[in-house]
Parts: structure tokens; sequence; C-alpha cells
């Protein structure tokens, strides 16, 4: 006899991940689709819609295909999803333009204009947000100053989540992880915020309706059916957030547990019984997917993208090779494991789109500092690792001033994979680093188990223990922690130091 199936999408930044399994946490296989991010202008960041629905669409359809599954034997559907896009829609659900994802940052005019009507702490103490110009609310004002029909046609403005299940369930819906990262939301109450929406003028009418991460949300039509290949009828889990859904799929459940996500985006989430703000705002507090709880989210925009962003524009034909195009975290691991912690005096500042924690400033940039004849490529790689795992320090070292202690990370995504990456954080971070199976696919996993919580096939998120597993732990090495102490304050110092050069050059951009 099968056991009842779980399907799960992770619609990320580059491309949708589709897994199937079972509520015995048994992955019986994925499925991967990618696509691409336009970027029009510089700051902007945008994807059409059409993509995700295709990608949904054809990881599903070929997952069940490989696993000779049928459609109606899934028994439920849901989602962990990349959050603070904005799309306006009509009333018939049609996008009016594409969607401004989380790295678009065009909005720095109109967060400020916000922030001259509406106090930043007011905001922050109501939402747990931060303003930045990457969030939903100065993205929405952007819409209405400069693409004003359409903000006059939109109905709705959706995140990406709330479109793929329109498409699939006809309902306009939104849980509370990923309304509660659009500054519009009220974490505590877990409703809209009136009060902060007003600010410019927008009626929480045009916003989906907020609900927990394990409600049904709907069921699948029968038109949906026909293009994602499970059957008419099966329940639509709401699902949450990629980062909150990252907490779940790494085994991180308990009130005080922590995990560490190496994507495209970086963070470090601690999850919470009740909500713990920053005094200094260095990071932003969230309604988790698991009732009750909230989350630490300390994210940064660039970690592997900054991995990404060397491959391109600075070549590196040792990935490219086609021996290593399957594995280029190996290929970059041997560059920097033949560099000396430290590079040999280089620095690099992570921040090549701006940065969200610990310094929340949209206008600021990336750098390497320290640059001499000496340097190779190698250098150059390891100062990345370094770079990212230094602000990944600053982070947790932020989060604790704050007064809540940081545990061992559980680390998942991409990044994680690499050995000489985790160690780097763990002598960086002096903790724990730990990485669970099948770090990848922790966000698909994630949205499986609150599926699965969902439609009851599992009790509560306690059972998610027997999902998610540790595979192999990093430890902290007593010399190589007190050399990157010593680094902190460096790096700390070369961004405060080149701040306002940053600020400019961001300007002339």
């Amino acid at each position: 006899m099968r056991h009842s199936l779980l399907a799960a999408h992770d619609v990320g930044t580059n491309g949708d991940k589709c897994v199937i399994c079972d509520e015995r946490g048994v992955v019986l296989g994925s499925s991967y689709y990618q696509y691409a991010v336009d970027y029009p202008k510089p700051s902007w960041a945008e994807q059409r819609p059409e993509l995700w629905w295709r990608a949904i669409c054809s990881t599903t359809k070929s997952l069940l295909k490989k696993l000779r599954i049928s459609g109606n034997e899934i028994s439920a559907l849901s989602f962990s999803a990349q959050m603070a896009g904005m799309l306006p829609v009509d009333k018939n659900g049609r996008p009016l333009r594409a969607c401004m994802i989380w790295l678009d940052g065009r909005s720095v005019d109109e967060a400020d204009w916000i922030l001259r009507r509406i106090d930043r702490n007011h905001i922050y103490d109501t939402s747990g947000c931060v303003l930045t110009a990457k969030d939903v609310l100065p993205k929405i004002l952007w819409l209405k100053r400069h693409e004003s029909r359409v903000y006059s046609r939109a109905h709705k403005f959706l995140d990406v989540k709330d479109f793929i299940e329109f498409l699939l369930t006809g309902e306009y819906v939104t849980d509370y992880s990923c309304a509660s990262y659009t500054s519009l939301f009220d974490i505590r109450r877990r409703v809209w915020s009136e009060e902060i929406a007003a600010c410019i003028d927008l009626s929480t009418d045009k916003l989906s309706m907020p609900v927990p991460s394990t409600e049904v949300v709907g069921e699948i039509s029968t038109g949906a059916s026909k293009e994602i290949g499970i059957a008419a009828g099966t329940p639509v889990v709401a699902g949450g957030g990629d980062d909150m859904l990252a907490s779940i799929g790494a085994g991180a459940v308990d009130v005080g547990e922590c995990h560490l996500c190496l994507g495209t985006s970086g963070w470090v989430g601690v999850n919470l019984d009740h909500v713990v703000l920053d005094p200094s705002m260095r990071y932003v507090t969230l309604c988790h997917v698991i009732p009750s709880q909230w989350m630490i989210y300390a994210g940064m925009d660039c970690a592997g993208a900054s991995l990404n962003w060397f491959e391109k524009a600075l070549g590196s034909p040792e990935v490219d090779a086609p021996t290593a195009r399957n594995q280029p975290y190996r290929v970059l691991d041997s560059l920097a494991s033949s560099v000396g912690p430290g590079s040999e005096g280089l620095l690099f500042l992570p921040y090549l789109i701006g940065e969200r924690s610990p310094i929340m400033n949209t206008r600021t940039r990336g750098a390497f500092i320290g640059l001499s004849t000496r340097h190779t490529k190698a250098h150059l790689v390891r100062a990345i690792l370094e770079g990212v795992a230094l602000n990944l320090a600053w982070i947790v070292e932020s989060i604790e001033e704050s007064g809540v202690p940081v545990r061992p990370l559980r680390a998942i995504g991409g990044g994680s994979i690499s050995d000489i990456w985790l160690q780097i954080i763990a002598n960086a971070t002096n903790l724990v680093v730990s990485r669970v199976t099948k770090p990848r696919e922790a966000g698909t996993i994630g949205a499986a188990i609150v599926a699965a919580v969902g439609v009851k096939v599992l009790k509560d998120f306690q059972q998610t223990k027997r999902f998610v597993h540790i595979e192999k732990d990093f430890r902290p090495e007593p010399s190589q922690v007190r050399l990157y102490q010593n680094l902190l304050p460096l790096f700390r110092a070369a961004y405060q130091n080149l701040v306002d050069v940053l600020s400019d050059l961001y300007k002339m951009s």
C-alpha cells in the first residue's frame, strides 16, 4: 500500500523546484526548471509571472511521469516562494505588468517619501520590517507615481505565491509569513495595518486575504488540473515564504532553534515565541509558518549571488570546463583552499545590490579592499567566501546584542554543499554549523511538511524531526576563530569608512 503523497514547490529567484515525498519524510524525487530575472535598468529586477506557471506545470508533470505516479495519488500541494514581490493584476487576475521581485530597489525616492510621512520606528514596531526601497509598500507607491494607468487598473497587488495559488484555486490569499514581509502587516494581530496602508492612500481590499500557512485555501480547479497534472479537487495548502519554509526544511522547529541559508541570498533565522525587535533595526521579525511563532530574519542579498557574479563578470574557465559544469562549488572550493585564511590581506564587501542585514542600506555597493599584485583569482574566490562569512558573523553579533542567543546553525541551500565555506562560517561566527541532508531541497521539504500538517497527514511540526537529519557538523577551530575575530572589526570599519563613497558611486550607476 502506497503512503500518502505530497507535492511541493520552491518558487525561487532563479527557478522552481518540485519534490514529491510521503508522510514518512522519504523524498521520492525532484525536478527543476530554471528561468531568468530581467534587469531592464540599474536597480530594477523583474520576472514575468508566466515563467513561474510554466515552471510549476513542467516540473510537476515531468516528476509525476518520472516516478510513474498518477496525479490522483497526490494528497495535497503547497508552496515555498520568494517574498516581497509586487505584481498588479486586473479583475480577472491577469497580470498588468511584470512582477517587481525582492531584488528590485528602484523605489528609493518612494521609501524616503513614506518615511517623511510615517515614522520608521512605528513601521518597525508594527510590521517588524525596516522599510527599504525593496519592500512592497514603496513598490506600490512607485507604480502609482510612474505607471498610473496600470495602478488605476489594478484589482489586487499579489506576491509570487499569491498569484500561483490564484491560478490553481481562483482565490486571492496569502499566508501570514509572506504578508509580514510587506511592511503593511501587523505581526502581533496578524492583520493588514490600515494605518500604514493609509500613508499612501492604499485600500487593504487590494491585498490578498491573510491566512495561516497550514490552511487549505482551495482546491485545484479543472482548468488548472489539465495544466499541472494533479487531479482537480486536490487541496492546496497556503504554504509560506522561503525563509520560514527553509526553517522547517532544516528541522529547526522549536523555539530558539536557528538555521542558516546559503542560496542566491543568505540569512540567519531564529525561532521565537514572542516578538523581539532590535532597537538598532538591524534585522526584521516576521510571522513564522508555525502557529504562535515568529522568526528573526537577518538576511543578506548577495551570498551565492556574489559567487555567481564572480563567474559571470570575471570569467572562470575552471568552472566552465565540461568536467566541472555539474560541480562548480567543488572547483571554487579547490581555488579557495589554495589560499590561507584572511586571503593575504584581501577583504570583500558582499553588497553588490545593497544590503539588508545588518546595515539596511539600499544605496551601498560592494568592494574588494586591499588588492595587490600578489592576489590571484583564488584569492578573490576565498575573499568572497570570507566576506559573506564575516557579514554573517556581524549579523549573529547583532542578534545576540538584542538579547537573543544564537545556537548552532542548521545549514541549507546550494552554497551549503561547500565544505570550505561552511568551515569558514563556523570559524567566523564561532558556532557549530550543521549541514542537513538534502540541503538544496529544504524549501520544498518544508512546504511538503506544511501541506502534510494542513491536511492532517502529520499531527504537528514536531514530527518534522523524522524528515530532517544532520549530514555533517563543522566545528569552530580556535586558531581560525581568533583570526576572524580580528578581521571582523576591519570588515565593519571598511564599510563604515566607505559608506559615503559607495553611496555616491551608487548614484552614478
